[in-house]
């Protein structure tokens, strides 16, 4: 019994594995060795669309992008998830493998896990990034202007105060977070956002020798 579970809608992909011949299966380990850093799951799909035209193309890349993010895991080395993955796939599709098929696909799960380090250090960062309880997903600022009226002035000026509200999109609210802020407030944010700016820009030409810092794509 498989320690880990497949999803029924990669059944298909990792199929497709078993089943690529020798020249698209060499062409699968060639895109994922020379995948960039960083490449989210956006990017990966239409990187490897690009780079193979075999039938299935999409499954069998969703499928390795599902199961590298595994490789995290540090329960398992490569040899031990290949089984899992292999046990797996044949408990989900209700068919035994014979021996030589369940050896070629456990040999390519291996040998697809072996050039995902670029994957794994995606998935790493992404779960570095997610531990924290709130993430920043996305943002916008709205400005009004509210009239303040007076009933008894004689004269025809009128007051408001101009509002900016900035609504931040978190990782854990759908509905996001309202915050109203005013000229100074704004200043004060523009501020802290180029110190940031300018801290992370020195952080990365100081380390830059020692550290490839991982920005994670679509």
């Amino acid at each position: 019994m498989a320690n880990i579970k497949i999803p029924e809608r990669h059944l298909s992909g990792i199929e497709h594995i078993s089943l690529l011949d020798e020249k698209d299966i060499k062409l699968v380990y060639k895109v994922l060795e020379s995948l960039p850093i960083g490449i989210g799951h956006r990017q990966y799909i239409k990187l490897f669309d690009d780079n193979t035209k075999f039938d299935n193309n999409i499954s069998v890349a969703e499928a390795i992008f599902s199961f590298s993010g595994l490789l995290t895991d540090k329960q398992y080395n490569i040899e031990e998830l290949s089984a899992e993955i292999t046990e797996a796939f044949t408990q989900l599709k209700g068919t035994d493998l014979n021996l030589k098929q369940a050896n070629k696909l456990r040999g390519r799960i291996s040998e697809v896990l072996k050039r995902s380090k670029i994957l794994k250090s995606t998935f790493e960062a992404h779960r570095i990034i997610f531990d924290s309880n709130k993430v920043y997903i996305n943002s916008e600022i709205n400005t009004d202007i509210n009239m303040i009226y007076d009933k008894d002035s004689n004269n025809n000026i009128q007051y408001g105060v101009l509002m900016h509200k900035l609504r931040l999109v978190l990782s854990d609210d759908s509905d996001g977070i309202i915050v109203a802020l005013d000229r100074e407030d704004l200043g004060k944010l523009k501020a802290q956002i180029e110190l940031a700016l300018d801290e992370n820009e020195q952080i990365r030409n100081t380390y830059k020798d020692l550290i490839n810092f991982i920005e994670i794509a679509n």
